[in-house]
């Protein structure tokens, strides 16, 4: 009778340590005459996640920086330069293309289209400069420049102030002219 208590103790101490080892629990076989204990337990460690910044992909300077900074201006583009010998602005918008690179930088918003087309063009430039003068801005030049005329010709307001706000998130990357 001792011996068979002692195996049953030691039977829920294997069932117990099964149980704490893994969630899916101990597998318990009974045979005749002896009663033979079998404890499949499988520890699985999930790592907890660390949780990492994500990197910021390339350089870029805001309007204000190059509004500011026209001395180290990258060659080709000057602030006297007009925006229209840059960009081709749509006939509906055509005050915006006699503005100069350096007044665009400082234009506001507005209602409309030619409000939208003013966020689009102060981002523009600030975008062309940088990808002008920073090799680890992520769009070229060219881009740029094609990327703001394909927005300013769908005359929508929506497409334009998209475009804006992908070239304001690259403008704020981080500066390393500073």
């Amino acid at each position: 009778m001792a011996k068979t208590a002692a195996f049953l103790a030691a039977i829920v101490m294997i069932v117990t340590l099964g149980l704490m080892l893994s969630n899916a629990g101990p597998t318990v076989a009974q045979t005749a005459p002896d009663i033979i204990a079998v404890v499949t337990a499988t520890a699985t460690f999930t790592p907890k996640p660390t949780p990492t910044p994500t990197p910021k992909i390339g350089q870029g300077c805001t309007p204000g920086f190059w509004k500011n900074h026209t001395s180290i201006w990258p060659s080709p583009y000057s602030p006297s330069q007009t925006v229209g010998s840059v960009f081709t602005v749509p006939s509906g918008l055509s005050s915006l293309g006699s503005a100069t690179l350096l007044q665009a930088l400082g234009f506001g918003g507005g209602t409309g289209v030619e409000g939208a087309a003013r966020t689009l063009l102060r981002d523009a430039v600030a975008a062309l400069l940088n990808s002008a003068a920073l090799s680890s801005y992520p769009v070229t030049s060219s881009d740029v420049i094609a990327m703001t005329n394909a927005a300013l010709a769908s005359g929508s307001r929506s497409t334009i102030l998209s475009q804006a706000t992908s070239f304001n998130a690259s403008n704020n990357l981080g500066c390393p002219l500073n």
